[in-house]
């Protein structure tokens, strides 16, 4: 399926999350998709410009989303049935303290009206009080754009049945 205007919003703290962000918005791209890219910021206000897919990509903090995030959410417009694909970066994973850091940005989500298709959390290097060794983050990041291909696809697939 091919959308019209996919908007990818995203909140990173330390740079991981906006090459996620990043990677996406190119990979849209080269295959003819429209994307718009916003970084969430303290000041911002609400664009309630068309678009008829959201990526929301956001790091983990304390096992949530960080405020700034739910911030948004909460303040987004009530819209009807516009598909989501929520990104979580974590150095951990789907480990027990983070299975639920999605949890309340779906709740609200689907309080305004956004349809969750898709949701997944992406491994990055951590550059929090525990770095990760350089070689490992090193592949990683040289990875990256492997390991959103297949989630922009099953995310398309989704969208299509």
């Amino acid at each position: 399926m091919k959308f019209h205007n996919v908007r990818i919003v995203y909140f990173s703290g330390t740079g991981c999350t906006r090459l996620v962000a990043e990677t996406f918005r190119n990979q849209l791209l080269e295959t003819g998709h429209t994307t718009t890219i916003v970084e969430l910021r303290h000041d911002m206000t609400h664009d309630e410009s068309d678009y008829d897919l959201l990526v929301l990509c956001f790091p983990v903090y304390a096992c949530n989303a960080p405020q700034i995030v739910i911030t948004y959410v909460k303040g987004s417009q009530v819209v009807h049935h516009i598909p989501v694909a929520l990104i979580s970066v974590s150095a951990g994973g789907e480990m027990t303290p983070n299975l639920a850091c999605r949890t309340s940005i779906k709740k609200e989500l689907t309080r305004k009206g956004f349809a969750i298709h898709y949701e997944k959390m992406l491994v990055m290097p951590s550059n929090w009080v525990i770095a990760t060794k350089p070689c490992l983050a090193a592949l990683l990041l040289r990875i990256l754009p492997k390991k959103i291909r297949p989630v922009r696809l099953e995310a398309t697939k989704t969208y299509n049945q």
